[in-house]
């Protein structure tokens, strides 16, 4: 509700405060020459200026439920829980086939399973690009589409931007929770990458074990971390900023088992634009989505 009253502020400019202040003026006068002499001139001079007032007033408020609205309509929070011996998940949550593995990935740009690099990939992002496995469109039925992102993902070699590697390191190991701590904090908004199981598959696309697990790209979602259960010792959460409303409470989680492993997020809307850089797809190619843009220069 803070953004949007900053963003609010940000879109009214001195013109509509100067009429907002017109408006009230206008009405106080109104009630004190009606107080003072109640004839139907007065009377038409208080009704007039309180619909003219209540119109400002309208919009305005119109205008900050519409930011409101806009800034938390696709919002909600998830508890993802992780798979392993003894999980806790609902009976609901699908099992993962991907055996040895903590559902944390390596980057296109490596393949180590490396600690270290996990802790900065977890913090950072990826330095090379993620983006969804084409042709999911034309995939009409949930067995299609198991098949279209199967087919797509025989393995993940180095370098693949649509196809991830499992690396299968603890979730509590070196300063791994320190990282998830640190987007906790910052509130930084982060891209996680979706794989597909059922009901939307007919079957979880994951493949391979360990190292060599295999997540085939369904899509990408906007989040912000609120919290997280790995153990114990290393669990937190927070309810301030965006994280306001979590009803996930992490670090009050009475189920203090190492089975009961999950993080929570509040799904965000990602603003994106496309590029004006100069297009390798000539007009009229089968590449050739049809969207036409113009740019106005000066």
């Amino acid at each position: 509700m803070l953004e949007s009253v900053r963003v609010f502020l940000d879109l009214s400019g001195p013109s509509d405060w100067a009429w907002l202040a017109v408006s009230v003026a206008i009405f106080i006068l109104s009630v004190v020459a009606f107080r003072r002499r109640h004839r139907i001139d007065t009377l038409l001079l208080l009704i007039g200026s309180s619909a003219f007032l209540a119109k400002h007033l309208f919009w305005d408020v119109f205008m900050l439920f519409l930011l409101g609205y806009c800034e938390h309509s696709d919002s909600a929070f998830v508890q993802i829980f992780y798979p392993g011996n003894g999980t806790k998940s609902p009976p609901q949550c699908p099992k993962p086939s991907t055996p040895g593995n903590w559902w944390t990935l390596d980057c296109p740009e490596e393949r180590t399973g490396s600690t270290t690099t996990l802790e900065n990939e977890i913090m950072n992002g990826c330095g090379s690009r993620v983006t969804v496995i084409p042709g999911q469109a034309d995939s009409n039925t949930p067995g299609a589409l198991t098949v279209t992102l199967e087919s797509a993902c025989p393995s993940a070699p180095s370098g693949s931007e649509t196809c991830m590697s499992g690396d299968p390191g603890s979730l509590d190991a070196g300063h791994i929770a320190d990282a998830w701590k640190y987007l906790v904090d910052t509130q930084k908004v982060s891209i996680f990458p979706v794989f597909c199981v059922q009901p939307q598959c007919s079957d979880d696309t994951s493949s391979g074990q360990g190292t060599n697990a295999v997540f085939p790209v369904y899509k990408l979602v906007g989040a912000v971390v609120c919290g997280y259960h790995f153990s114990k010792q290393e669990k937190y959460h927070s309810t301030t900023g965006e994280c306001a409303g979590n009803p996930y409470l992490a670090a009050s989680d009475p189920d203090d088992s190492n089975g009961n492993n999950y993080i929570v997020i509040k799904y965000i809307s990602v603003r994106t634009s496309g590029s004006n850089a100069e297009s390798e797809c000539a007009l009229g190619a089968t590449c050739d989505g049809g969207l036409r843009r113009t740019r106005l220069t000066q």
